[in-house]
Formats: C-alpha cells, sequence, structure tokens
C-alpha cells in the first residue's frame, strides 16, 4: 500500500503512516505530528485514488487545516481545492482555485467563489468513534480526523495532494 503513493516535504519530527481500512477502497493516512506546524505532500503511483481519503491528525487543536488538490487542466493551468478548518471556532472556509503557472514559475491566481463539497472533519475519541463535545487541547488519545469528498480525488484524479496544518498548541 505505501509503495502506491510517494509520501514527501514531510517536516523533521513529523510521522505519516499509510493504514490500508479496506484494500479494495480505503485509506487512512495517519500522521504524528510532533512540532505541532507541519505538511506533507502525496503523489499517486497508481491511475487512481482509493474510494475513501482519510488524514487523521495527532495534534492538540487545529488553528488551522489545508487541503490542496492538484488537477492538471489544458493549456498548463492547475486547478486547486484549498480551505481553512479552525476546531476552536468550528469554522471551515473552502475555495477553489485556478493557477496558471508560466515557465519562469510566475503564477497568476484565480479564486472562483463557488460552494464546493468539503471535508468531513471530526474530532474521533478513545473509542474510534466521533466526540459529541469538542475540548481543547484534545487529550492524547483524541485526533482530528478528516474524510476528503469523493468529487476531489475520484472525479477529479489529481496527480497530488498536498497537506498542510498548524496546531494552537504547537512546539
Amino acid at each position: 500500500m505505501q509503495n502506491d503513493y510517494i509520501i514527501s516535504d514531510v517536516k523533521d519530527g513529523d510521522r505519516v503512516d499509510v493504514i490500508a481500512t479496506d484494500p479494495k477502497d480505503g485509506l487512512v493516512f495517519d500522521v504524528q505530528s510532533r512540532k505541532g506546524i507541519g505538511g506533507f505532500k502525496l503523489k499517486r503511483v497508481k491511475a487512481s485514488w482509493p474510494t475513501k481519503f482519510v488524514v487523521r491528525l495527532h495534534t492538540k487543536g487545529l488553528e488551522q487545516v489545508q487541503f490542496v488538490i492538484g488537477v492538471k487542466l489544458m493549456g498548463g493551468k492547475s486547478r486547486t481545492y484549498s480551505g481553512e478548518y479552525n476546531s476552536s471556532r468550528l469554522q471551515e472556509s473552502w475555495t477553489e482555485i485556478a493557477e496558471d503557472r508560466n515557465i519562469a514559475g510566475a503564477v497568476s491566481t484565480t479564486t472562483k467563489p463557488k460552494e464546493i463539497q468539503a471535508p468531513l472533519i471530526q474530532v474521533i475519541g478513545s473509542q474510534g468513534k466521533p466526540v459529541a463535545r469538542v475540548r481543547l487541547p484534545l487529550e492524547i488519545s483524541e485526533y482530528f480526523e478528516a474524510t476528503l469528498p469523493r468529487a476531489w480525488l475520484i472525479d477529479e484524479n489529481p496527480e497530488w495532494v498536498e497537506i498542510k496544518w498548524v496546531d494552537f498548541w504547537r512546539n
């Protein structure tokens, strides 16, 4: 399973493990973040992504989490679904961004203000079930779990996915 994806740009002190929940259609990327500010990039080796894509973030709180989904379009443009989630305000904001990169690396960006499907983000407790009332900082046995929308991965089939986060109680 690990060989089906190339994991890169992991911050020093962080660890990303790949866990197969169902060999046919589900993957969990389990992230341990020691410093609280981190990120990593995934590139698929196979022709497509699994039908269920979950990221578990072991942090005490989330000031911000961002998912960037890279989709190449015709004419050298790429589309990115990007968003943020804040655990103290339980607030989400997601947008679609189109980037046009030229050979020199210059980027022009256009944001489309439209409703997009957002990831399901919840806190999972020690029993492996969602926590009804979130209290920050999270207990050592609790973690954030984000399930990415099917439309982002299956319908678009991006070449790569990038995940970035900032913990309130970072070291």
